[in-house]
């Protein structure tokens, strides 16, 4: 699992892509066709007076959304909270790398003054949970700490 975040300060907002893969001795490779997986992002602030306005696109590179979709069979669903955000992707089947990416953007915004907050840290972490031909495995979550520039 490879998170990546980036915050920019004149737009006041951050961004994150997430890419999940098998590694080979030859390098990383996709999943095979029979897979079904599950994976969790969640982007969160350092401060828990922060709201985060998401958007998503999963597989990347498709519309973005901010409630669900279902492209290529690969189904997501965004939930929100008070301070933070919860994106579930399930997918069904495998195949090359680009289709197990998922990328989006947030504007963290602080809930007592409705501004962007761009003094605290941003956070996006995910997971994946593969299965496919007798194999089961959950990897450890990745995350991606970082700061308005």
């Amino acid at each position: 699992m490879h998170v990546n975040a980036n915050c920019v300060a004149a737009e006041n907002r951050c961004f994150f892509d997430t890419t999940a893969n098998l590694l080979t001795p030859d390098g990383p490779i996709g999943f095979p066709g029979d897979t079904w997986a599950r994976q969790t992002i969640t982007l969160r602030s350092s401060s828990r007076d922060t709201w985060q306005e998401a958007s998503y696109s999963a597989p990347a590179g498709n519309p973005r959304e901010t409630k669900g979709a279902n492209h290529e069979n690969v189904l997501s669903k965004m939930y929100r909270a008070l301070n933070n955000v919860e994106i579930s992707i399930t997918y069904f089947g495998g195949g090359p790398i680009e289709r197990f990416k998922a990328d989006g953007d947030s504007v963290p915004t602080d809930w007592t003054y409705g501004r962007p907050d761009t003094k605290s840290n941003f956070y996006a972490c995910s997971q994946i949970q593969v299965v496919y031909g007798g194999v089961n495995l959950t990897t450890p979550t990745a995350c991606a700490q970082t700061t308005f520039s």
